[in-house]
């Protein structure tokens, strides 16, 4: 009840400390640790968030059962990618494909690393396949459009990324979410600013 009112009502601090407190309650349960991390990502302190996601995944390990829920894998690995820990990253998708092995936040999560380390063939094969995924459930071409203005961005490639938020907008001109992701993009990335 803490950890709800905090996150609705107080600073992450405080947040942090109740999930803290949860977890030195029982440190062998995974879902607080995943959950810490999470809150960590959101911070981008992606140093902090490691142990967290780490500690979650060994939990299930020691258990012998496979994570609850995908975002442990795709959590540890936007960390491992935002601290430069490739190897380590590419490692933790081959063991996320047997738990989970059509998940869309992991196989995005491939595709912005193949981009990054320029595995090119691969980052088609993935992104085609994350497409299929979106398509399938019913994604929006703009929606759609957005996510791979994400997956650019966050493999450093801020023209295309661009190009992407630009034809999202242009295919909702109207709508106020592709008008204020295009906006965050652009004052977030220091790039044409008054636009």
């Amino acid at each position: 009840a803490n950890i709800l009112y905090a996150q609705k009502f107080e600073t992450t601090n405080e947040v942090i400390k109740y999930f803290k407190l949860l977890i030195a309650s029982d440190e062998e349960m995974p879902v607080p640790h995943s959950n810490l991390g999470g809150v960590y990502i959101g911070l981008q302190s992606y140093d902090k968030a490691i142990p967290e996601f780490e500690k979650e995944l060994e939990i299930y390990e020691k258990w012998g059962s496979k994570p609850r829920w995908s975002f442990g894998y795709s959590g540890l690995g936007n960390a491992y990618h935002n601290t430069g820990q490739y190897k380590k990253e590419k490692k933790l998708y081959k063991k996320a494909k047997q738990d989970f092995p059509d998940d869309q936040g992991i196989i995005k999560r491939q595709a912005i690393l193949s981009l990054t380390i320029g595995k090119m063939n691969a980052a088609k094969e993935f992104i085609e396949k994350y497409k299929s995924i979106l398509k399938n459930n019913g994604t929006s071409e703009a929606n759609l459009t957005t996510n791979m203005a994400t997956i650019y961005s966050e493999a450093g490639n801020m023209n295309k990324a661009e190009e992407y938020y630009q034809q999202a907008l242009s295919l909702e001109p109207k709508n106020p979410i592709r008008l204020n992701n295009l906006a965050w993009f652009l004052i977030d990335k220091d790039r044409n600013i008054d636009e």
